[in-house]
């Protein structure tokens, strides 16, 4: 929440920058440069507090989320069934059911909160990989592709002998960030 508080000033700073600027511009060309030095000092101050705004709304970003022991053990094991989910869903029908993809991706899309780069990189690749099985599958059926659908079967299996792989390691991958305390 301190995110868009920062956001928000730093906006309201922006505009009041632009506005002053534009008063000092506009009474600098119709009255032959008759500005006030304190309406000069506002302009300043503004783009101050737009820098500081600015600087805020940054650390701001790459400060990760306070959360409880619990609630952040919560939200990386909703990351972690949602991986396990979409790969046996992958096991047992050799495809990728949307309603699972999409869960997939509401659960994983905020893990680089959660997680250290390592596991985002992870779960970016294997986001990528179901991009790539699900475009297969959907080549494959195109019967104007009679030449590559032998290499298309071939990089569907690739793909989904890697996606049973990283079942059998998933559980080891997530060890370290799914111990209750």
């Amino acid at each position: 929440m301190d995110f868009l508080k920062y956001l928000f000033l730093l906006l309201r700073c922006w505009i009041l920058w632009i506005f002053i600027g534009i008063d000092l511009l506009s009474r600098a060309a119709f009255f032959h440069l008759d500005f006030k030095i304190p309406q000069f000092l506002y302009w300043i101050f503004a783009f101050l507090g737009v820098i500081f705004a600015g600087y805020k709304v940054y650390k701001e970003k790459k400060i990760k989320p306070k959360l409880s022991p619990r609630e952040l053990y919560e939200k990386q094991f909703n990351v972690y069934k949602a991986i396990e989910n979409l790969l046996l869903n992958i096991r047992e029908k050799s495809i990728v059911e949307m309603d699972i993809h999409q869960l997939f991706y509401k659960e994983t899309k905020e893990s680089s909160f959660f997680f250290d780069k390592e596991i985002t990189d992870y779960i970016d690749k294997i986001a990528n990989n179901v991009n790539n099985l699900m475009s297969i599958i959907f080549e494959v059926d195109n019967p104007d592709l009679k030449n590559k659908r032998q290499q298309l079967i071939n990089e569907k299996y690739k793909l989904l002998k890697w996606f049973n792989e990283q079942l059998e390691g998933l559980q080891e991958k997530f060890k370290p960030y799914l111990k209750i305390n």
